[in-house]
Parts: C-alpha cells; structure tokens; sequence
C-alpha cells in the first residue's frame, strides 16, 4: 500500500461533532414532522384510507427515517474513533524516538 496518507484530527473531530448537531437536528425535524403528520390524520385527513393506507406508510417511512439519522452517530463515533488512534499512535510514536 503506497501512497502519502494525511490525516488532520481536528478536521476529523469537527466532522464528528458536525455530523453530532445534524443528527440533533434531524431528530428534531423528524419529531415535529410526526406531530404534524398525527395532527393531520387525526383532524384534516381523517378517513378510512388515511387509517390504512397514510397512516402506515408514514410509519415505515418515519421508522427508516430514525434509524437513518441514528446511523449518523455511528459515522460520527467511527471518524471520532480514526482520529483517537491516530493522536495516540502518534504520541506513541514520538515518545519511543530519542
């Protein structure tokens, strides 16, 4: 495996805590989705297809839709993860030289 490898840990960290805040966000957008799509089956689309078509696929897609932004913070615990080894392998390197 040849080939110049560069890494920069803070660029790595704020990447980590960027994607952190979005999935915040996301859920948070999510949430308010799902109230107002509640909100919307209860009072202005309140009909037998709404009960059994709507209403389910809103479910599915709703379900997805969390555990997409719950994978975001496995993304963010795997970059957070890269740039942990490498300081530590780093230092270790540093340490062992002179």
């Amino acid at each position: 495996m040849a080939g110049r490898i560069t890494i920069e840990p803070s660029e790595i960290e704020e990447a980590a805590s960027w994607l952190r805040n979005q999935k915040e966000l996301l859920q948070q957008g999510l949430q308010e989705a799902d109230t107002k799509m509640a909100d919307v089956v209860a009072a202005a689309y309140s009909t037998p297809g709404s009960e059994t078509k709507f209403k389910p696929y809103w479910d599915e897609y709703n379900t997805g839709t969390k555990n997409a932004i719950e994978g975001l913070e496995g993304v963010s615990s795997f970059l957070q993860a890269v740039s942990n080894a490498f300081v530590s392998t780093d230092d270790q390197t540093a340490g062992s030289i002179g």
